[in-house]
């Protein structure tokens, strides 16, 4: 890929001193993966690595977690809820005397562009049952 400069974050200590050679590697199974790590960062000229604390990287962990989990279809199904968040910030108005007011985006039904596709799959249920 010639890459030429690269930043790594990371959020352990112990691994990011082991690359950087503060630390040496105890387990004997971990050292074919330290010594390909090296190996793929000898091409890249300019390498940096940045330690971030755990709640830094709090974002990054939670999509980490939430990737490993859908990676194995074999499981049972997942239930996957997020809460305060909003797809769009509601926009703050005044009104006629000059008062802030939050106003409500409303996404109407009606003429739904999925609708013909919600129908024929329905209907494909109701005939293989």
């Amino acid at each position: 890929m010639k890459i030429e400069k690269i930043h790594i974050y990371g959020d352990s200590q112990l691994i990011i001193k082991q690359i950087i050679g503060d630390f040496k590697i105890n387990k004997p199974e971990l050292i074919s993966y330290h010594e390909y790590a090296l190996k793929l960062l000898r091409q890249i000229p300019e390498v940096t690595l940045t330690r971030i604390t755990r709640s830094e990287n709090g974002k990054a962990d939670a999509l980490a977690k939430l990737a490993k989990e859908l990676a194995n279809p074999h499981k049972d199904p997942i239930l996957i809820t997020i809460q305060n968040r909003h797809a769009l910030t509601p926009a703050i108005i005044q009104d006629d005397e000059g008062k802030e007011m939050q106003e409500s985006l409303v996404i109407s039904n009606e003429n739904d562009w999925r609708d013909p596709f919600h129908q024929i799959f329905q209907r494909r249920e109701i005939t293989r049952k």
